[in-house]
């Protein structure tokens, strides 16, 4: 007596196809959450360049500001001292000096802030890279 047995449960094979296929779709699904991940990723690292950039320029401006209000209280100082001016001009001018000062100040911490940001989004390890800075 010689034989074969074949046996193929039709059932296990379809539940096996659409195990596969469910892994499949979550295997997309994944990708796409990653590549939206990535853009998402990309987008607040520029967002963060741009901020240091638009801070680096803010800085530079407040700079000029400050250099301009050192030259104005320097003039009125010297023009009061000729008792061309009066005190409430010296003091206009003395008030414009210490705003363009406390400008700066304020200016180099949105710089830093950006910078620290910029840090934060590109991964950078704050207590070691800001040591560097």
């Amino acid at each position: 007596f010689g034989g074969l047995v074949l046996n193929w449960n039709l059932w296990e094979w379809g539940a096996s196809y659409h195990q596969v296929k469910a892994a499949q779709t979550r295997s997309l699904q994944a990708r796409a959450r990653l590549d939206v991940l990535h853009e998402r990723i990309a987008l607040e690292v520029q967002q963060r360049r741009d901020d240091l950039d638009e801070s680096a320029a803010a800085l530079r401006v407040a700079e000029r500001q400050r250099a301009h209000a050192r030259e104005n209280l320097r003039v009125e100082d010297e023009r009061f001292r000729h008792g061309q001016t009066t005190t409430t001009d010296l003091l206009q001018a003395q008030s414009y000096a210490v705003s363009a000062e406390s400008h700066v100040v304020a200016e180099r911490a949105n710089l830093e802030r950006a910078y620290y940001a910029l840090s934060i989004a590109t991964g950078g390890d704050l207590l070691h890279d800001g040591a560097r800075r």
